[in-house]
């Protein structure tokens, strides 16, 4: 079983938890997050997206981020999540700043 978090990736899981509930709110897009494994050994690729939802089904990606981890910025998994939702955030039209990862 792998080590406990530490008290910044609790911050972190937290903070994007909570912009996710947030965007979603406001902007009316459902926040997704995938991983994917990538053809070298032990690097995943991030996505990020604000996906329209229609009847309770996702439809469409609205906007996207996508970066590979780890990475030389975002050791940890919890903090490249973080990484990535600011950067959707940046992206998502007419939101109050209050819902910016952390605020």
């Amino acid at each position: 079983m792998g080590k406990p978090l530490g008290r910044q990736d609790e911050e972190f899981l937290r903070s994007a938890w909570d912009w996710a509930g947030e965007a979603a709110a406001v902007s009316g897009a459902a926040v997704r997050v995938c991983l994917m494994p990538t053809n070298r050994r032990g690097v995943w690729t991030l996505r990020a997206e604000a996906v329209e939802v229609v009847g309770g089904r996702a439809v469409s990606i609205c906007y996207q981020h996508v970066q590979e981890w780890p990475s030389a910025a975002h050791g940890t998994l919890a903090g490249a999540l973080y990484a990535a939702l600011l950067q959707l955030d940046k992206r998502l039209p007419e939101k109050p700043d209050s819902v910016a990862p952390g605020a």
